[in-house]
């Protein structure tokens, strides 16, 4: 059995297998059912790691002094997490909240996986068939609910919490919400769509972008249909931060809005109003942090995972999704979990990896990485899509590629040389 997989599956044909379970994954059977490719890719990488000895790289990925911020995001989080949950929470309880640990063996994953450049740039090849894909299906679908008032082609998909598909009515005036989970992933295409758009004016670049941004708008979310509207001036101020820039952004906003407010007033004063469904109950989330913050050990130490077990602030917030464990303030619920000194150094983290995304080479064509990375972190505030596997993911491989493609007199604050 041995000398077959040699013979037969040698170590880059089976990291290539592992990549691509992984990538497509995410689009056609994000939460692991019912198809279970998800699990599949991660059990399978893992068989690859440690089969082929890829779990060497793993001690040198979470050195302290090379490479701190993945020390950090794969090491303390989930550790100090749990050992909060151990102290703090319920033990006999069922165990719920997996997300934050997932999130960590999925970088973990993804790191060891891309042990080098071309691995790297092979799977990022890989991640923009997915999201072509993935645009491709939100299309296809609303399509398909234009002709059909009850639409069963995507039934699977809807029974198992993969897609959503339904109309959104802001006063009366009714939007497509044809959601399915990795929408969110739809921000990068969109930024590499418009990247190639800025270098080369053609029909083709000019078609390929404003279908990714049609297929972002009609996920439905108003986060995803206000950065639809909004991707191009935002993509241009934050690829080139200036004060010149930031008065052309707001004053540009504002004529957007401005004419969107003369087309109908009440369409977009629903949007915004506090009484909108999803509006009021983030606001109703304040008074449930208040509490959960107005005692010390909360703020300075976390609640750890699980907290939805005895933690009633918490739980009363989370009554409307059946087994929720956290809210879709992502940055808040950090805070919750690991306390403040651990979630500071969790944002500024965020902030060295778009550093470095910054700082990749021009010759590499990847120039999108750092606008999209803030367009997709600002979505994430409001929505719990970066502790999650589509946000492990591509986090996993844009910090492979930010090491891997620095110039070679260049090193970096917070990772070293664990690719080499």
């Amino acid at each position: 059995m041995t000398n077959f997989f040699k013979k037969y599956l040698k170590e880059k044909n089976a990291i290539i297998l592992v990549i691509v379970l992984l990538w497509f994954s995410v689009v056609i059977d994000t939460t692991g059912y019912p198809l279970h490719i998800r699990d599949i890719a991660i059990a399978t990488g893992f068989c690859v790691i440690f089969y082929y000895g890829l779990y060497r790289n793993f001690f040198t990925l979470l050195s302290v002094r090379k490479n701190p911020e993945i020390f950090f995001l794969i090491g303390v989080m989930p550790i100090y997490g749990f050992l909060i949950y151990l102290i703090r929470g319920c033990c006999d309880s069922i165990f719920l909240d997996k997300s934050y640990l997932l999130f960590s063996i999925l970088l973990l994953l993804s790191l060891i996986l891309y042990k080098d450049k071309k691995t790297s740039i092979f799977s990022f090849k890989i991640f923009l068939i997915a999201l072509r894909l993935l645009a491709f299906f939100e299309i296809a679908t609303l399509l398909d609910w234009m002709n059909k008032e009850h639409s069963y082609e995507f039934f699977i998909l809807m029974k198992n919490n993969i897609g959503y598909i339904d109309r959104r009515n802001y006063s009366n005036i009714y939007s497509p919400y044809i959601y399915y989970l990795p929408s969110p992933l739809l921000i990068y295409l969109c930024a590499y769509d418009l990247m190639n758009l800025l270098k080369k004016l053609n029909k083709r670049n000019i078609f390929y972008y404003t279908f990714s941004i049609c297929a972002l708008f009609v996920s439905g979310t108003r986060a995803h249909m206000l950065i639809a509207i909004l991707f191009t001036p935002l993509y241009l101020i934050i690829n080139n931060i200036r004060w010149k820039n930031i008065v052309i952004y707001t004053i540009s906003t504002s004529i957007i809005f401005t004419i969107f407010y003369q087309f109908d007033q009440n369409y977009i004063t629903s949007i915004f109003s506090k009484n909108e469904y999803s509006n009021s109950m983030k606001i109703g989330y304040l008074k449930n942090y208040f509490l959960i913050f107005s005692q010390n050990q909360n703020l300075l130490i976390g609640q750890g995972f699980n907290a939805q077990e005895w933690s009633a602030p918490l739980k009363s917030m989370l009554t409307q999704t059946a087994g929720a464990t956290k809210t879709e303030l992502t940055y808040v619920e950090v805070i919750r979990v690991f306390g403040v000194f651990i979630g500071i150094i969790f944002l500024f983290s965020l902030v060295m990896i778009a550093k470095n995304l910054k700082n990749i080479p021009q010759k590499y064509n990847l120039e999108f990485l750092y606008p999209g990375f803030v367009i997709y972190l600002i979505n994430c505030s409001i929505n719990p899509y970066l502790i999650s596997s589509i946000g492990a993911l591509p986090l996993g491989l844009f910090l492979a590629l930010a090491v891997q493609l620095q110039p070679a007199k260049k090193s970096l604050p917070i990772i070293s040389k664990a690719f080499d």
